[in-house]
């Protein structure tokens, strides 16, 4: 049993399904060794009964993934009951509905008794988000169960006791049956699972890979072109400094950026929203992740517009009674900082249509600061590979 953990876009959900895949069908292999990822998920889904995948969430009980009474209506026909009104025509069937109540089986107990009753055969469930839910709670009391020397014939086998269902007391879990979790190492709730299953899986953690994301974007301006890879690697750095490893950034999120357009829409869609959920309500840290000052010269390509509130303003605002007061909370006395941030049209205009930077030069050249600093490689006249730099005054070639 195998947990996969590491911070958002590290590829935890594709290394779970690729183990299933090679454990529930080790003879099938992917039409190129270069599309293993891409073709095992589709192979996972065609694989049937012998996988079951599921997504925990903060709402999910013992009931939602194991078993549970559910209530359903019952229909009945209620023709004979209908009267029958002169000129001999019969009244249209009428639809009567009560409550009835019927046992459910849920995914884990569902996969738990195929995997019993086909024992040749291996069987995979896999746990997306093991973290999110109460695993307590959840699991109950196959906690103990699913240990590998507790499991259907080990020597020290421990069934688990069910609940709702009359016609078995318990149930075993068997040995051909292979958990997978899954766990984002940036969620708080991190150490509650740790608690609970470390002795009982294995932990494999993993970490943002820049050498899977473009070193450079194919666009043809060569001074505009921007880093994916040294983005990422300077963001990453950044971030471990300031939060910690568990925090990073996935290279998944730039995986796609080939063009200076694709990795500013990244940044701005899924980077920088994850960005400002980690240092909410801390400005300042948010400005040195992305390189900016609050003393900036306004005409300067920069990702947010900062701006000050002027004591006259707070007396506007407040009354000069308290406008002081207020001067001095926002100055940093109070947790606060002085200036308020806000992501400029140019870097990402969120109202056009589709949502796009107002300009895309100055959002490309707004990126490029966060990692300008790592020496001459990174400066506008950089040679990039494969690309002769263009002499003054004349155009790059693409």
């Amino acid at each position: 049993m195998r947990i996969y953990f590491g911070p958002p876009g590290t590829g935890k959900t594709l290394f779970a399904v690729r183990d299933a895949v090679r454990l529930a069908d080790p003879g099938w292999t992917p039409s190129e060794p270069d599309k293993f990822a891409t073709e095992a998920f589709d192979r996972f889904w065609k694989i049937g009964e012998r996988v079951e995948f599921v997504t925990f969430s903060p709402s999910d009980q013992y009931e939602t993934v194991v078993e549970a009474v559910r209530p359903y209506l019952e229909l009945a026909d209620a023709t004979a009951n209908a009267a029958t009104p002169q000129g001999g025509q019969d009244t249209p069937a009428t639809e009567q509905k009560s409550l009835a109540y019927q046992y459910w089986v849920g995914p884990v107990l569902r996969i738990i008794r195929r995997a019993r009753d086909h024992p040749t055969e291996q069987h995979v469930l896999i746990i997306d988000e093991i973290n999110r839910a109460d695993i307590s709670q959840v699991l109950g009391p196959l906690i103990a169960a699913i240990e590998a020397d507790k499991r259907l014939g080990s020597i020290f086998p421990v069934p688990f006791n069910v609940r709702y269902d009359r016609e078995a007391s318990h149930e075993w879990v068997p040995a051909n049956l292979h958990v997978i979790g899954t766990m984002n190492s940036a969620d708080r709730n991190i150490a509650l699972v740790d608690v609970a299953l470390r002795r009982r899986f294995e932990f494999a953690r993993l970490n943002p890979d820049d050498s899977l994301v473009s070193e450079w974007t194919t666009d043809a301006a060569v001074a505009e072109r921007l880093s994916p890879r040294r983005l990422l690697r300077v963001l990453n750095l950044r971030i471990s400094e300031l939060l910690g490893q568990d925090f990073t950034i996935g290279h998944s999120y730039l995986m796609s950026g080939t063009t200076n357009a694709a990795v500013v829409q990244a940044f701005a869609t899924h980077i920088l929203p994850l960005l400002q959920e980690y240092f909410y309500g801390d400005d300042t840290a948010l400005l040195l992740m992305v390189s900016e000052h609050p003393e900036d010269d306004p005409a300067q390509d920069r990702i947010f517009d900062i701006t000050r509130t002027e004591a006259a303003d707070l007396n506007e605002i407040f009354g000069e009674r308290i406008g002081g007061t207020a001067a001095a909370y926002l100055s940093g006395s109070g947790d606060t900082t002085p200036f308020r941030l806000k992501v400029r049209d140019a870097f990402w205009d969120s109202a056009a249509d589709p949502p796009r930077p107002a300009d895309p030069q100055s959002a490309a050249r707004a990126l490029r600061k966060i990692y300008s600093h790592e020496g001459p490689a990174a400066e506008a006249d950089e040679a990039v590979p494969g690309v002769e730099p263009a002499a003054p005054d004349q155009a790059p070639e693409s």
